[in-house]
C-alpha cells in the first residue's frame, strides 16, 4: 500500500463530523488530529464526538491548531 494521507479535521460540527467519519472509512487516510473551538469538544476523543461505533479513535480534539501540529512533527 502507498503511504497514507495524514489529515487533521478542522471543525467538528455536523459537516465536519460527517467528513471525519468518511475519512475514517478510507484506508488511504489517517486522521492524526482535530481542531474545534467549542469548549465541550476540546480534549475529548474525536470518535466519541462524531458518534462513531468504533470509538474511541485515539485522536483528541484541540482548541488550537498550533498544538495539533506540534504533536506531529514527523511530517
Amino acid at each position: 500500500m502507498k503511504k497514507k494521507i495524514r489529515a487533521i479535521q478542522y471543525g467538528v460540527g455536523p459537516i465536519g463530523a460527517s467528513i471525519a467519519r468518511l475519512m475514517r472509512e478510507k484506508q488511504a487516510i489517517e486522521i492524526i488530529g482535530a481542531i474545534d473551538t467549542i469548549r465541550p469538544k476540546v480534549g475529548r476523543d474525536l470518535g466519541e464526538i462524531v458518534g462513531a461505533k468504533d470509538a474511541p479513535w485515539g485522536v483528541l480534539v484541540s482548541a488550537e491548531a498550533r498544538k495539533c501540529w506540534s504533536r506531529r512533527r514527523t511530517w
